[in-house]
Protein backbone atom coordinates (compact mmCIF):
# COMPACT_ATOMS: atom_id res chain seq x y z
CA UNK A 1 0.00 0.00 0.00
CA UNK A 2 1.07 3.45 -0.95
CA UNK A 3 0.55 4.80 2.08
CA UNK A 4 1.46 1.91 4.60
CA UNK A 5 5.06 3.83 5.34
CA UNK A 6 5.13 6.67 7.13
CA UNK A 7 7.80 9.59 6.75
CA UNK A 8 10.72 7.85 8.07
CA UNK A 9 12.80 8.47 11.65
CA UNK A 10 16.64 7.44 10.77
CA UNK A 11 15.97 3.60 10.16
CA UNK A 12 13.01 3.16 12.37
CA UNK A 13 8.87 2.48 11.48
CA UNK A 14 8.61 1.33 14.58
CA UNK A 15 6.35 -1.92 13.16
CA UNK A 16 5.18 -3.58 15.74
CA UNK A 17 2.84 -0.59 16.04
CA UNK A 18 3.03 0.48 12.47
CA UNK A 19 1.05 -2.58 11.53
CA UNK A 20 -1.52 -2.78 14.31
CA UNK A 21 -2.00 1.20 13.85
CA UNK A 22 -2.29 0.96 9.81
CA UNK A 23 -5.29 -1.69 10.53
CA UNK A 24 -7.05 0.32 13.24
CA UNK A 25 -7.48 2.70 10.55
CA UNK A 26 -9.48 -0.34 8.41
CA UNK A 27 -13.35 -0.51 8.58
CA UNK A 28 -12.31 -4.26 10.00
CA UNK A 29 -8.58 -4.99 10.73
CA UNK A 30 -9.38 -8.28 9.54
CA UNK A 31 -10.51 -7.72 5.89
CA UNK A 32 -7.62 -5.04 4.85
CA UNK A 33 -6.11 -6.45 1.42
CA UNK A 34 -2.31 -5.66 1.14
CA UNK A 35 -1.72 -5.29 4.84
CA UNK A 36 0.01 -8.07 7.14
CA UNK A 37 -2.45 -10.63 8.82
CA UNK A 38 -3.66 -8.82 12.42
CA UNK A 39 -1.74 -10.90 14.81
CA UNK A 40 -3.80 -9.82 17.82
CA UNK A 41 -8.00 -9.67 19.19
CA UNK A 42 -9.61 -6.94 18.40
CA UNK A 43 -9.51 -4.92 21.67
CA UNK A 44 -6.03 -4.23 20.38
CA UNK A 45 -7.32 -2.37 17.43
CA UNK A 46 -10.14 -0.72 19.76
CA UNK A 47 -7.38 0.56 22.05
CA UNK A 48 -5.27 2.51 19.36
CA UNK A 49 -8.88 3.65 18.04
CA UNK A 50 -8.31 7.07 19.66
CA UNK A 51 -4.67 7.15 18.58
CA UNK A 52 -5.72 6.75 14.63
CA UNK A 53 -6.83 10.85 15.17
CA UNK A 54 -2.95 12.13 14.88
CA UNK A 55 -0.38 11.43 12.25
CA UNK A 56 1.64 8.17 12.78
CA UNK A 57 5.01 9.77 14.63
CA UNK A 58 2.34 11.69 17.47
CA UNK A 59 0.23 8.66 17.74
CA UNK A 60 3.26 6.41 18.49
CA UNK A 61 4.64 9.11 21.20
CA UNK A 62 1.37 9.38 22.76
CA UNK A 63 1.50 5.84 22.89
CA UNK A 64 4.89 5.18 24.22
CA UNK A 65 4.39 7.98 26.75
CA UNK A 66 0.99 7.17 28.12
CA UNK A 67 2.01 3.71 28.75
CA UNK A 68 5.73 4.61 30.01
CA UNK A 69 2.99 6.54 32.52
CA UNK A 70 0.67 4.15 33.34
CA UNK A 71 3.60 1.60 34.08
CA UNK A 72 5.68 4.47 36.45
CA UNK A 73 2.62 4.86 38.02
CA UNK A 74 1.16 1.30 38.81
CA UNK A 75 4.69 0.18 39.66
CA UNK A 76 4.78 2.85 42.08
CA UNK A 77 1.56 2.28 43.55
CA UNK A 78 2.30 -1.32 43.59
CA UNK A 79 5.85 -0.59 45.62
CA UNK A 80 4.44 1.71 47.68
CA UNK A 81 5.60 -0.38 51.18
CA UNK A 82 9.11 0.15 49.89
CA UNK A 83 11.37 3.12 50.79
CA UNK A 84 11.50 5.60 47.57
CA UNK A 85 15.11 4.52 46.95
CA UNK A 86 13.90 1.07 46.42
CA UNK A 87 10.87 1.70 44.26
CA UNK A 88 13.02 3.85 41.75
CA UNK A 89 15.91 1.05 41.80
CA UNK A 90 13.04 -1.71 40.82
CA UNK A 91 11.40 0.15 38.38
CA UNK A 92 14.69 1.59 37.12
CA UNK A 93 15.79 -2.13 36.42
CA UNK A 94 12.36 -3.58 34.87
CA UNK A 95 12.45 -0.27 32.70
CA UNK A 96 16.02 -1.30 31.23
CA UNK A 97 15.52 -4.53 31.42
CA UNK A 98 15.89 -6.23 27.95
CA UNK A 99 11.93 -7.31 27.22
CA UNK A 100 11.07 -4.09 27.80
CA UNK A 101 13.70 -1.87 25.74
CA UNK A 102 12.92 -4.36 22.58
CA UNK A 103 9.07 -3.48 23.62
CA UNK A 104 9.43 0.11 23.76
CA UNK A 105 12.07 -0.08 20.54
CA UNK A 106 9.73 -2.16 18.20
CA UNK A 107 6.92 -0.24 19.54
CA UNK A 108 4.96 -3.55 20.51
CA UNK A 109 1.38 -3.57 22.29
CA UNK A 110 3.16 -5.63 25.11
CA UNK A 111 3.30 -2.33 27.00
CA UNK A 112 -0.72 -2.18 27.40
CA UNK A 113 -0.39 -5.78 28.51
CA UNK A 114 2.45 -4.98 31.40
CA UNK A 115 0.38 -2.25 32.84
CA UNK A 116 -3.20 -4.52 32.20
CA UNK A 117 -0.96 -7.21 34.11
CA UNK A 118 0.79 -4.99 37.17
CA UNK A 119 -2.53 -3.59 37.75
CA UNK A 120 -4.24 -7.27 37.78
CA UNK A 121 -1.52 -8.24 39.85
CA UNK A 122 -1.60 -5.11 42.45
CA UNK A 123 -5.30 -4.98 42.72
CA UNK A 124 -5.24 -8.77 43.56
CA UNK A 125 -2.61 -8.52 46.49
CA UNK A 126 -5.41 -5.61 47.56
CA UNK A 127 -8.41 -8.38 47.59
CA UNK A 128 -9.68 -6.31 45.02
CA UNK A 129 -10.50 -9.48 43.07
CA UNK A 130 -13.10 -8.67 40.94
CA UNK A 131 -11.38 -5.93 39.06
CA UNK A 132 -8.36 -7.87 38.66
CA UNK A 133 -10.12 -10.78 37.23
CA UNK A 134 -11.50 -8.11 34.83
CA UNK A 135 -8.31 -6.42 34.19
CA UNK A 136 -6.89 -9.93 33.23
CA UNK A 137 -9.97 -10.56 31.12
CA UNK A 138 -9.18 -7.29 29.26
CA UNK A 139 -4.95 -8.10 28.92
CA UNK A 140 -5.89 -11.63 27.56
CA UNK A 141 -8.76 -9.58 24.94
CA UNK A 142 -5.99 -8.22 23.16
CA UNK A 143 -3.24 -10.97 22.91
CA UNK A 144 -4.58 -14.30 24.02
CA UNK A 145 -1.89 -15.84 27.11
CA UNK A 146 -2.43 -13.32 29.36
CA UNK A 147 -5.67 -14.83 30.04
CA UNK A 148 -4.01 -18.35 31.93
CA UNK A 149 -3.44 -15.55 34.77
CA UNK A 150 -7.15 -15.94 35.34
CA UNK A 151 -5.49 -19.88 36.46
CA UNK A 152 -5.28 -17.74 39.81
CA UNK A 153 -8.20 -17.91 40.72
CA UNK A 154 -9.50 -21.26 40.17
CA UNK A 155 -6.76 -22.08 42.85
CA UNK A 156 -8.20 -19.65 45.16
CA UNK A 157 -11.14 -21.23 44.41
CA UNK A 158 -12.85 -17.96 43.22
CA UNK A 159 -15.21 -18.93 40.89
CA UNK A 160 -17.08 -15.43 40.61
CA UNK A 161 -13.85 -14.24 40.10
CA UNK A 162 -13.11 -16.66 37.51
CA UNK A 163 -16.01 -16.25 35.79
CA UNK A 164 -15.90 -12.64 35.73
CA UNK A 165 -12.97 -12.17 34.41
CA UNK A 166 -13.83 -14.97 31.34
CA UNK A 167 -16.77 -13.35 30.35
CA UNK A 168 -14.86 -9.81 30.22
CA UNK A 169 -12.22 -11.98 27.58
CA UNK A 170 -15.32 -13.12 25.66
CA UNK A 171 -17.42 -9.93 25.49
CA UNK A 172 -14.03 -8.17 24.66
CA UNK A 173 -13.42 -10.17 21.38
CA UNK A 174 -16.32 -11.13 19.74
CA UNK A 175 -18.15 -7.93 20.80
CA UNK A 176 -16.20 -5.51 18.79
CA UNK A 177 -16.33 -7.70 15.86
CA UNK A 178 -20.11 -7.40 15.28
CA UNK A 179 -19.05 -3.56 14.66
CA UNK A 180 -16.85 -4.08 12.26
CA UNK A 181 -17.79 -4.34 8.54
CA UNK A 182 -18.50 -8.32 7.42
CA UNK A 183 -20.44 -8.62 10.14
CA UNK A 184 -19.21 -10.76 13.53
CA UNK A 185 -19.23 -14.22 11.91
CA UNK A 186 -17.04 -13.91 8.96
CA UNK A 187 -14.61 -11.45 11.45
CA UNK A 188 -14.84 -13.81 13.95
CA UNK A 189 -13.91 -16.63 11.56
CA UNK A 190 -11.13 -14.41 10.05
CA UNK A 191 -10.05 -13.60 13.20
CA UNK A 192 -9.35 -16.97 14.83
CA UNK A 193 -7.65 -18.13 11.25
CA UNK A 194 -4.90 -15.06 11.58
CA UNK A 195 -4.63 -15.19 14.79
CA UNK A 196 -3.48 -18.84 14.38
CA UNK A 197 -1.41 -17.76 11.25
CA UNK A 198 0.66 -15.37 13.17
CA UNK A 199 2.43 -17.95 15.13
CA UNK A 200 3.99 -19.70 12.16
CA UNK A 201 7.73 -19.11 10.83
CA UNK A 202 6.68 -17.32 7.38
CA UNK A 203 4.48 -14.80 9.66
CA UNK A 204 7.78 -14.14 11.52
CA UNK A 205 9.76 -13.26 8.67
CA UNK A 206 6.99 -11.73 6.68
CA UNK A 207 6.75 -8.72 9.55
CA UNK A 208 10.35 -8.31 9.79
CA UNK A 209 10.22 -6.34 6.39
CA UNK A 210 7.97 -3.93 8.45
CA UNK A 211 9.88 -3.46 11.67
CA UNK A 212 12.44 -1.49 10.90
CA UNK A 213 13.44 0.12 14.52
CA UNK A 214 17.36 0.77 16.17
CA UNK A 215 18.21 -2.97 17.46
CA UNK A 216 16.53 -4.14 13.37
CA UNK A 217 19.83 -1.62 12.36
CA UNK A 218 22.05 -3.51 14.57
CA UNK A 219 20.95 -6.88 14.09
CA UNK A 220 20.58 -6.36 10.54
CA UNK A 221 24.66 -5.05 10.69
CA UNK A 222 25.35 -7.74 13.05
CA UNK A 223 23.81 -10.33 10.64
CA UNK A 224 25.71 -8.77 7.14
CA UNK A 225 29.32 -8.48 8.93
CA UNK A 226 28.64 -12.04 10.08
CA UNK A 227 27.94 -13.41 6.63
CA UNK A 228 31.03 -11.26 5.40
CA UNK A 229 33.43 -12.99 7.73
CA UNK A 230 32.11 -16.07 7.45
CA UNK A 231 32.80 -16.11 3.71
CA UNK A 232 36.00 -15.04 3.23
Amino acid sequence: RKNLYPDTFGSHFFGDFLIPFRLAQQSSPYFAPGILPFSYFPLASVILGPFILFNYWLALALFLAMGLLGFVSVCKRGLNHLDPKTRRTITALVLLSGPMFSTLDRGNLSLVLVVLCLAGVLYLRKEKTYLSAILFGLAGAIKGYPILFLIVFIKRREWREFAVGSLTFVAAVFLPLAFYDQGLFRNASEMLSQFAGSSTPIHAVKIRGYNSSLLAFFDTCRTSFGSHFSSV
